[in-house]
């Protein structure tokens, strides 16, 4: 079965001990325990391409659309004026 986007799959391969681990960008990683698989899974994303939500919430233009995944609404700050809840140039909450 292919891995679906955002999926991570470990399977027992029959006849063996060993389990394999099945990123969503569809790598694959042999191991013979659970914990060797998961910390490949886990570890994995770093250095390889991460598939990208095509709406990032910076783009949005209505302000008071629920940002993921907290559902907080976003608020504008006036124009001049620097919102102290906000992280400068990134627009994350502190």
């Amino acid at each position: 079965m292919p891995a679906r986007r955002g999926l991570l799959r470990v399977v027992w391969l029959p006849g063996s001990d060993l389990l394999q681990g099945t990123c969503h960008c569809g790598a694959v990683h042999v191991a013979e325990g659970p914990v060797e698989v998961w910390e490949w899974l886990l570890g994995h994303p770093t250095g390889h391409h991460t598939p990208t939500d095509p709406t990032p919430n910076d783009t949005r233009t209505d302000p008071t659309t629920p940002d993921a995944p907290t559902g907080r609404a976003r608020a504008e700050a006036p124009a001049g004026k620097v919102r102290a809840d906000v992280l400068p140039g990134t627009g994350a909450a502190r």
